[in-house]
């Protein structure tokens, strides 16, 4: 009887080969693409494409085929030797080490890129005087820049691995010896060279070269290690010194990249690819983020890695003489940040412009945001000459700036981040802006009626609130930008995207000219105010506001032209889609309205502009008679529109980089459209071509 039942409870298989099945279905499917069903989602999708795969499973870099030993083991065996290494030798492990100090700087774990270079794990056990140095100061480079970013707080997971697994980074050895263990190498190879110069043979000339070559090498890493450490205290006055450290290791690098082929070169086909490497030596040390195989470095992009973050630095250095108020310290921020700097130098910049709760180390933050708002729009509470000198109006205006500073806390720190994860950190600032808002609205008020007590004529409505509203719609205005860039919109998306953009744009100019207009009534009241024996200081008075106003004018002008692009595009877009050529999801799983609110759920924490629905949009993009509009029509708009926006970039006397790209998309589209108006490719059904190589927001638009 049991035997039945057990003979009744095994499963019964029948493998049928769908092999042949699979492939065939599968040619349809083009490159990135995937197939829905309702037991086959995206965790599916992904699962089925990182399993066994080398790229993102480590443990399919077999270990199976030898032992792997550890450095003692290694060096007893015979495998690593720790002296009487070539030039050649020296040349190739220092720029191995630094290939995989990169590595790790570009978000690899340590145990994976620096570790696997065994003279790190013990590096007192070489006898060379050059290989010891180097990788001490490896090892001292990294506690010091783990250090940073640990502090800064601004790194995620994909980023950046501070776990060291146990290794010891030459902590008993100081600061100060490290930098003269450097020197004492490049004697050394100075040594060396004098030896070889003084034989005129061509081995004696290429041994000279190499021995050159280790010599500016020493001489760049001491100049790289000795900034680390300037950086590292985060004192104005050692920040000062960076700059000439950083010129001594940039001045290197032309003749370092030109001698990368005199080093040994590595072999990654073989079990030691290096003298002291090896890749498997801590194959079961496995970072905590998925399991991925570690790419080291080429040689040649390790070099012009290091380069492009020694130009970084030194961008760094001088937001100390070049920012003096928190919007020049803000836009520097998003302006380095669009660079998409690497996890160090973005740290090193939040521990620059704040830390230990002051900015550039000496000012309060709370003094920042003040002055902050009386440049934006001479709010009278905190203005030059304000009649509001009582104490409760001083407690209103120190209570809402208190509880600004957690805001532009947390807004510095946003732009620390990753582009990825500052877009998702923006959305939820905005939610924290929304309660600013109505904390601004609360003070507006109290202060208001204080001020009409005193001078009827004067009024304090939507002051503070302005300030904050700019702030807001400006992060929108970014928000939607780093969709873009991030490749986040599908192009049937982009009209109701531009069409937003438009409508922050908009709004943006309408708190700008109100600025202008209480400015121009602080000029006004200072003027009246300001007696014969104050006309220095009302001179200086006059002089900001004047700036500012100019300043204010100057970026109305920029946002009318990004205003006009997203105009251009949006008539553009609907003359491509009455010609039939936007390609649009399947009714099936479309529902516009679902995508609408989901791109723009974070800007709801925002009341006082009152955030567009979709039923805003519906409304205003479909006017009675636009049935009757044919494509050429909408071309022709687009033209003006994109016209537009050449005259209102034109017209900006400080052009930056950002303003000859705007301008290049502008013309570029204007003579799209106008050809696309005459009829030019009219009868073709492919859809156009949205470029955004010249513009990460605002693409060139193809014909196709």
């Amino acid at each position: 009887m049991s035997l039945k039942r057990e003979a009744r409870q095994q499963p019964v298989y029948n493998w049928v080969d769908v092999k042949e099945k699979f492939w065939k279905c599968s040619e349809d499917l083009k490159l990135g693409e995937l197939v829905h069903d309702n037991l086959f989602g995206l965790f599916e999708a992904m699962s089925a494409i990182e399993i066994m795969d080398p790229k993102m499973d480590a443990g399919m870099i077999c270990n199976r085929k030898r032992k792997v030993i550890q450095l003692p083991e290694a060096i007893q065996e015979g495998k690593v030797k720790i002296k009487d290494f070539s030039e050649e030798e020296v040349l190739g492990i220092i720029d191995e080490i630094a290939a995989c100090f990169v590595a790790w700087l570009d978000g690899q774990s340590l145990v994976q890129s620096v570790f696997t270079c065994m003279y790190c794990h013990d590096p007192y056990v070489l006898e060379d005087v050059v290989l010891k140095a180097m990788c001490i100061a490896i090892l001292k480079m990294v506690d010091i820049i783990r250090t940073v970013c640990t502090k800064a707080k601004v790194f995620e997971e994909e980023d950046f691995q501070p776990m060291t697994y146990g290794f010891k980074l030459a902590t008993d050895v100081t600061e100060l010896r490290v930098s003269g263990m450097l020197r004492e190498a490049e004697d050394e190879i100075t040594k060396r060279v004098k030896v070889y110069q003084a034989n005129e043979d061509e081995t004696s000339a290429q041994q000279t070269k190499k021995c050159k070559a280790i010599k500016i090498r020493l001489k760049f890493w001491r100049s790289f290690y000795c900034t680390l450490l300037s950086f590292e205290k985060s004192e104005l006055g050692e920040i000062s010194k960076c700059q000439d450290l950083l010129d001594i290791a940039l001045s290197s690098m032309n003749e370092i990249k030109q001698t990368v082929c005199l080093g040994l070169i590595s072999d990654h086909t073989k079990d030691y690819y290096m003298p002291g490497f090896d890749v498997l030596v801590n194959q079961r040390l496995l970072p905590p983020s998925f399991p991925r195989q570690a790419e080291i470095f080429q040689r040649d992009k390790t070099f012009e890695y290091m380069e492009a973050l020694i130009n970084r630095l030194k961008k760094i250095c001088t937001v100390i003489t070049e920012c003096h108020t928190l919007h020049m310290i803000l836009e520097f921020l998003y302006d380095f940040s669009k660079r998409v700097p690497c996890v160090l130098s973005r740290s090193l910049l939040q521990l620059i412009i704040y830390s230990n709760n002051r900015v550039f180390g000496k000012y309060a933050l709370s003094d920042m945001i003040r002055e902050s708002i009386k440049l934006f729009n001479g709010t009278p509470a905190v203005a030059e000459l304000s009649p509001l000198t009582s104490v409760e109006a001083k407690n209103v205006v120190n209570d809402f700036i208190s509880k600004s500073v957690k805001s532009i806390t947390n807004l510095i720190e946003a732009y620390g981040h990753n582009r990825a994860r500052q877009r998702e950190k923006l959305g939820n600032l905005l939610e924290e802006l929304g309660e600013l808002q109505a904390e601004a609205d609360k003070a507006d008020q109290e202060l208001h009626h204080m001020l009409q007590a005193i001078d009827s004529k004067r009024q304090h409505l939507a002051c503070f609130e302005s300030w904050v509203l700019y702030h807001s719609l400006f992060l929108m205005i970014q928000h939607i930008l780093l969709g873009f860039e991030l490749e986040l919109f599908n192009p049937h998306e982009f009209h109701y995207v531009y069409w937003y953009l438009d409508y922050l744009f908009g709004w943006a100019n309408n708190c700008l000219h109100r600025a202008e207009s209480l400015l121009g009534i602080q000029e006004q009241y200072v003027d009246k105010k300001c007696g014969k024996k104050e006309k220095k200081k009302r001179k200086e008075i006059l002089t900001a506001c004047s700036e500012q106003i100019k300043e204010h004018k100057s970026l109305r002008l920029l946002f009318n032209g990004m205003k006009d692009l997203c105009l251009g595009n949006l008539k553009a877009y609907e003359g491509f889609n009455l010609d039939g050529k936007i390609r649009h999801p399947e009714p099936f799983f479309d529902s516009e309205k679902i995508r609408f609110d989901h791109r723009f759920q974070a800007f709801q924490a925002i009341d006082t502009h009152q955030s567009a629905s979709y039923k805003d949009y519906k409304d205003i993009t479909s006017p009675p008679g636009q049935e009757y509009r044919s494509s050429k029509d909408l071309y022709t708009e687009a033209k003006l529109h994109f016209e537009r926006a050449m005259k209102s970039l034109q017209y900006i006397e400080q052009v930056d980089e950002e303003g000859v790209h705007l301008m290049k998309v502008a013309k570029t589209n204007f003579i799209v459209m106008k050809l696309a108006a005459s009829g030019h490719k009219q009868d073709s059904k492919k859809s156009p071509e949205w470029d955004f190589s010249v513009h990460q927001s605002y693409p060139l638009i193809k014909l196709s």
